[in-house]
């Protein structure tokens, strides 16, 4: 110590290395001071990450919904009716020929089934995303429906030969291949299927009827589509219906019908 009282240069250290012992006591609580702090950064680093994290993915969730959305609205109308996007092609068309697609969309009622509607093309469309990729998607779906139009075209189908007129008491005519028959109907809005009574009651069906874009859709299963095409047209033992028949049955989870208009 100096005359003055304050501690000579030679002294300073004494005062923070009291001993060896406390040296490394000291040592080793300013260690620990150390690791507790970096770990306690860590944490704020990590919290702020996740946190960073969960705001991206919440704005970009939110950003796609909405990209979703306007795309949706510009293929729908203000009403939820189709409406005519890039290259012709309505919704029923963006949702790739599915059947869940056709049903969603459909805007059938009561009222808007009756009259009468003319063959205007086939309908082809499959039960499944798994089934529909199984053959290509929708642009196979789409050829596969260009050779059922071609096989039905070959039978004779068209406007004139083949058409149904729904009544209001339940009743229908109808006309395939050119030959008439009549029975009655029973149509199921909340399923959007139809159940056809003909042959004086001594046979029916049940399908699948959606209207879409004023096209109405009767859809088979592909046996059932043959026995209507045999039992009402009169097709039996046409090379045609074997030909067709062959088609049909090289695809799993497919059903196929008419499409009709007014």
């Amino acid at each position: 110590m100096s005359l003055d009282g304050h501690p000579t240069a030679k002294n300073i250290p004494m005062l923070f290395h009291l001993s060896p012992s406390s040296n490394a006591t000291q040592a080793t609580h300013l260690s620990l001071t150390q690791l507790s702090l970096i770990l306690y950064t860590m944490k704020k680093t990590i919290f702020s990450i996740v946190l960073l994290s969960a705001g991206l993915f919440s704005s970009c969730n939110s950003t796609i919904q909405q990209l979703g959305g306007t795309l949706l609205q510009g293929a729908l109308g203000t009403d939820g009716s189709t409406s005519s996007v890039s290259g012709g092609n309505t919704v029923t068309a963006l949702l790739g020929g599915l059947l869940e697609g056709v049903l969603g969309n459909s805007s059938l009622t009561e009222q808007n089934i009756l009259g009468t509607w003319n063959y205007s093309g086939s309908s082809v469309v499959f039960e499944s995303s798994n089934a529909l990729q199984r053959i290509g998607g929708s642009a196979a779906s789409s050829a596969i429906e260009q050779k059922v139009d071609a096989q039905l075209s070959n039978l004779g189908f068209n406007r004139n030969s083949c058409q149904f007129t729904f009544n209001s008491d339940n009743s229908f005519t109808g006309k395939i291949a050119g030959r008439s028959f009549s029975g009655t109907y029973k149509l199921d809005t909340t399923n959007n299927k139809i159940k056809l009574t003909y042959l004086s009651g001594l046979s029916h069906t049940t399908v699948h009827v959606a209207l879409n874009s004023g096209k109405l859709s009767l859809l088979f299963e592909a046996d059932k589509f043959k026995t209507i095409l045999t039992t009402l047209g009169g097709l039996s033992g046409n090379a045609t219906i074997s030909t067709l028949s062959d088609l049909l049955g090289s695809y799993d989870g497919m059903l196929v019908g008419l499409e009709l208009s007014k």
